[in-house]
C-alpha cells in the first residue's frame, strides 16, 4: 500500500511473545514485527515463491528499510506479551532492493472491495440476521487498506431491503451491483461459511 510519495505502508502485523524473564518484549515485538512485515509486503506485490522470498529477506536487515512504526495496541497478561504494530518502509529502498535482484512487483492500490459474510447453517441462511458470528468474525478482524481495501456493510434498513441472503447466495446481480454501488466499492466478494453438527462438535467448509 503506498502511502505517500516515499513510503509503503503494512498495517496491523500481530505479534505475540511468550514472557520467561525480563527482556524487553515491546522492542523484540518490534524487530519481529520488521522482518513479518517486510515478508508479507514482498509476497503482496511480487509473483516470487515464498521460499525465494524468505532466502532474499534472510539476506538483508529488514531495520535498513524501515522509515517507521506505530504500534496501534499492546496487551501485557501474565505469561504473554503481544501487540499490531504497524510499519513503514522506504519506498526507493524496497524498489532498489528488487530492483537489484530482477524481481518484478506491483505495489499499486487494489480496488475497493465490498465483503458479503453469509452462514449455512441447518437448512438456514444467516446475512443481516443477529447473531451472525460469521459477519462478527469480520467485524473484528482488522480490514486494514494494504493492497486491497476490504469494507462490510453497514446492515441498515435499505441493506436489509436491497439485498438478501438468498439473493447472495444466488449471485443476483442486479441486486448485488444496487448494494456495492451504495458503498461505492468495484468489487464484491460474497463470503459463505457452513456449518454442519456432527456429534459434539461443528465441521467448518
Amino acid at each position: 500500500f503506498l502511502q505517500s510519495e516515499n513510503q509503503y505502508l503494512v498495517k496491523n502485523v500481530y505479534v505475540e511473545l511468550n514472557l520467561k524473564n525480563n527482556k524487553n518484549y515491546r522492542k523484540k515485538a518490534i524487530e519481529i514485527s520488521y522482518e513479518i512485515a517486510l515478508s508479507r509486503f514482498l509476497n503482496w506485490i511480487t509473483v516470487k515463491k515464498q521460499n525465494s522470498m524468505a532466502s532474499l529477506i534472510n539476506s538483508i536487515k529488514p531495520k535498513d528499510y524501515i522509515s517507521g512504526y506505530s504500534i496501534e495496541s499492546e496487551k501485557f497478561k501474565k505469561d504473554n506479551y503481544s501487540a499490531l504494530i504497524s510499519v513503514n518502509f522506504y519506498q526507493k529502498k524496497i524498489e532498489n532492493l528488487l530492483n537489484i535482484n530482477e524481481i518484478k512487483y506491483f505495489a499499486k492500490k487494489g480496488p475497493k472491495t465490498l465483503i458479503i459474510p453469509i452462514i449455512k447453517f441447518e437448512n438456514r441462511l444467516v446475512l443481516w440476521d443477529d447473531p451472525n458470528p460469521w459477519f462478527d468474525a469480520w467485524l473484528k478482524r482488522p480490514l486494514d487498506p494494504n493492497l486491497t481495501v476490504f469494507m462490510l456493510p453497514l446492515g441498515e434498513v435499505n441493506d436489509l431491503i436491497t439485498l438478501s441472503a438468498e439473493d447472495a447466495i444466488n449471485f443476483r446481480y442486479y441486486k448485488i451491483k444496487n448494494l456495492a454501488n451504495k458503498y461505492k466499492s468495484e468489487d464484491v466478494i460474497v463470503v459463505i461459511i457452513e456449518l454442519k453438527e456432527n456429534n459434539d462438535s461443528y465441521l467448518l467448509s
